[in-house]
Formats: structure tokens, C-alpha cells, sequence
């Protein structure tokens, strides 16, 4: 396999990226936050190429800080997305093989703070790496800090469903799905009664695209309507929305408010192209 993911690429599709950022569900939702104006950082590994400058220039540049606390990979984890006829993505990745034991949980937990620590399903499919985050996560309940989880999509989910129910089987403080998602691990999906969902995270949060947001919280749910937007991509949609309430609850908004926060965000990222 060559070492540089830019090697599988066409010269177009070079060419293409060269304007293109950082990205990824969680660290998209760190450039939602840090655009709101709030302070987040990024855990994990960057490697030592070029490609790697460029995350950590990109990051540095809108005010997203990058703590190194794992030791890099041979490899860059890189995913690439590429939009097909139908408006369906297809990801070209490579994922970091990182050795058993390699875990920051303290300093992670000391950076999360009074905040948010944030993980994405994605990060449950590599062992040392969802090793890390379930590791962290129970430090987090037992010290407090409030957690978040976004669901991620169904297809990876149902690949992955043993590793996710573990994950949430303590009980979350907030989670971020859609239905097809959630479906995956609660009969009934949205539909199944306010508390069976909320044995999974005091606040759920369920995205229904250009419909809005389904919220469950305090035993009940209702839907948040989104505003109408002019869509050019609806790439990071989701991740902006999740980035958005999270900035909001941080700052002590009530759960409503933060929604109505999140759709906001989510409606600027789907009128400009790219997940920002």
C-alpha cells in the first residue's frame, strides 16, 4: 500500500483537494464550536507528513487547538470523500493501527473541563483507539464531565453494534443520531417510548434533516423545526447542528435554546459548500 493516501488519487481529484480542510464527525464538530467562539481541542494522532502539517496549519487557523496525546501512526489516518450520481458519498480511508495501552485519559479529562468530552462512533472501530475513548469515557462519569456521543450512521453502527451498546450502556449525558441509526439499537428507533431512550443520555437528539431536530429530554419529546435554507451541500450538517448545542449548553443555555442554536449552525453549513 503506498504511505501517502494522495498516491490512490487521480491528478484531478489532487487538484480538487488542495482547497479542501481538515474534516472528520468530531473534528468537525470542534470547528463549529471554535467558530461560535468557544475553546475545544482535538485528541489524537497526527503523523508526520504532509499531509499532517496540513490538519495541524488547518486546525491552528480557525482557533481549534490539537493535543498530540497519542504517538502517531506510521500512516496518516486520512478519509477521503468523494460525492457519486445520486448525491451518495463513498470514503477512501486508511486508520491508524495504534498500540494497546496508548491512553491520555487523565489529560483529556482535564481539557474537557467544566465542558463537553466528544466522541463519534467512527472511533469505536479501531481497538486501541475505541479502547481510548470507552477508557475515557468512564473516567468521565466517575469524575463528573459531562459526555456526548454522536451515533454516527446506521451502516457502521450495525458493523459495530457490540462496541456502541458498551459504550452507552452506562448512560450518556447527551447523544446525537438519526433515526435509522438509533433504530439500530432501540426497537422503534424515534418512535420508542421517551424513556427507553433516555436509558441511553439524559438529553437525545435526534436529527430529521431539513425537518429538524426530535428532542428527548426531561421524559418526553418533541420536534424542533428547522428553518429554510438555501441548500448547496448538506455535508457536516449534522456534525454543525451537534457542534452548535454543544457551544450552547456549555455556555448554560437550556436544552431548547441550544437546540434552536444547533439547527442554526447546521442552516449556515448546508449554504456554502464543504462541512464548515
Amino acid at each position: 500500500e503506498p504511505d501517502d493516501v494522495a498516491a490512490w488519487l487521480t491528478p484531478e481529484a489532487r487538484t480538487r483537494l488542495e482547497g479542501e480542510g481538515v474534516g472528520g464527525s468530531p473534528t468537525n464538530v470542534a470547528l463549529t464550536f471554535a467558530a461560535l467562539g468557544g475553546a475545544v481541542t482535538v485528541v489524537g494522532p497526527v503523523a508526520p507528513d504532509a499531509w499532517g502539517a496540513r490538519v495541524r496549519a488547518d486546525l491552528a487557523r480557525h482557533g481549534v487547538t490539537l493535543l498530540e496525546l497519542l504517538p502517531a501512526p506510521a500512516r496518516q489516518a486520512h478519509s477521503v470523500a468523494f460525492m457519486e450520481e445520486g448525491g451518495e458519498r463513498r470514503f477512501l480511508a486508511t486508520m491508524p493501527r495504534l498500540p494497546d495501552g496508548a491512553h491520555a485519559t487523565a489529560a483529556a479529562l482535564a481539557l474537557a473541563g467544566p465542558g463537553w468530552l466528544t466522541a463519534s462512533a467512527y472511533e469505536l472501530a479501531d481497538a486501541a483507539i475505541g479502547a481510548f475513548v470507552r477508557q475515557t469515557f468512564a473516567a468521565a462519569r466517575a469524575a463528573g464531565v459531562r459526555r456526548a456521543f454522536d451515533l454516527a450512521d446506521p451502516h457502521f453502527v450495525a458493523r459495530h453494534r457490540a462496541a456502541v451498546r458498551a459504550l452507552l450502556e452506562p448512560g450518556l449525558d447527551l447523544l446525537f443520531t438519526g433515526p435509522a441509526a438509533l433504530a439500530e439499537i432501540v426497537p422503534g428507533g424515534p418512535d420508542a417510548p421517551p424513556q427507553s431512550l433516555q436509558r441511553l443520555a439524559e438529553i437525545v437528539l435526534i436529527s430529521r434533516g431539513a425537518e429538524g431536530l426530535r428532542v428527548v429530554h426531561d421524559g418526553r419529546a418533541e420536534d424542533f423545526p428547522a428553518e429554510a435554507a438555501a441548500v448547496r451541500d448538506t455535508t457536516g450538517a449534522g456534525d454543525a447542528c451537534l457542534g452548535g448545542c454543544l457551544h450552547a449548553l456549555a455556555a448554560g443555555a437550556a436544552v431548547p435554546e441550544a437546540v434552536r442554536q444547533g439547527l442554526a449552525a447546521a442552516r449556515r453549513c448546508v449554504g456554502v459548500l464543504g462541512a464548515r
